[in-house]
């Protein structure tokens, strides 16, 4: 059936449906379509322990089964940076990166492993790699802003999470991130617009119904 195109999720269903049949090559392709219009899409189906375990099995049983498979490598490096596992993360991801030194995503996600570890500044050279290999790659900017964030250099950082909300209306954890800075500067009215928007797309998201308690709480 042909899919609606403004839709990540059907995408990302079908691609479910052709992992299932063993069609990789078309999961994979699948999943990038999802991810361009949506960027929260993983491929864990959710983000529970279980959930991740059984993603980076599937991934490694496919790796078995075709070594050179980067796309993989790569997904299973993502996979690895979720679960917290930095160190597997670290290794398929540099993998995928000397095999493929322009592939964007990899780099944005190595930015975030980077970040991880502290190391604001190279996750800001991996990210600003990521945005020029794919300007239109959201969690690329989200990586850049909180680089920027650590580094001090908030306006910045701001103008960054403006593209990540541009890029995917549905970011929530950016609208909580830019209501943070926009606090911290004074922004009262902005930041609590952003706090709100943050918590109508995710009603789970604690930090923004701190910093919204934080806000209230000081007027």
């Amino acid at each position: 059936a042909e899919l609606d195109p403004s839709y990540g999720f059907h995408f990302e269903r079908r691609r479910r449906a052709l992992w299932r049949q063993g069609l990789s090559a078309a999961a994979f392709e699948d999943m990038a379509l999802a991810v361009r219009r949506e960027s929260r899409f993983r491929w864990a189906e959710g983000g529970k322990p279980a959930d991740l375990a059984r993603a980076e099995a599937e991934l490694t049983a496919r790796l078995a089964a075709a070594p050179g498979d980067a796309d993989a490598r790569a997904w299973r490096g993502e996979t690895r940076l979720a679960a917290g596992d930095h160190e597997g993360a670290g290794a398929d991801l540099a993998a995928v990166i000397k095999e493929r030194p322009l592939s964007p995503w990899p780099r944005a996600w190595r930015a975030e492993l980077l970040l991880a570890s502290g190391d604001a500044a190279g996750a800001l050279d991996e990210a600003e790699a990521a945005i020029s290999g794919d300007p239109g790659y959201a969690r690329a900017w989200g990586a850049k802003a909180r680089a920027l964030a650590a580094l001090g250099r908030g306006r910045a950082a701001l103008a960054a999470l403006d593209r990540v909300t541009e890029l995917d209306f549905g970011a929530a954890w950016a609208y909580c991130e830019r209501g943070r800075l926009r606090l911290s500067t004074g922004r009262r009215n902005a930041a609590g617009a952003d706090l709100r928007r943050a918590l109508a797309l995710d009603r789970g998201m604690d930090e923004a119904r701190r910093l919204l308690a934080e806000l209230e709480g000081g007027a």
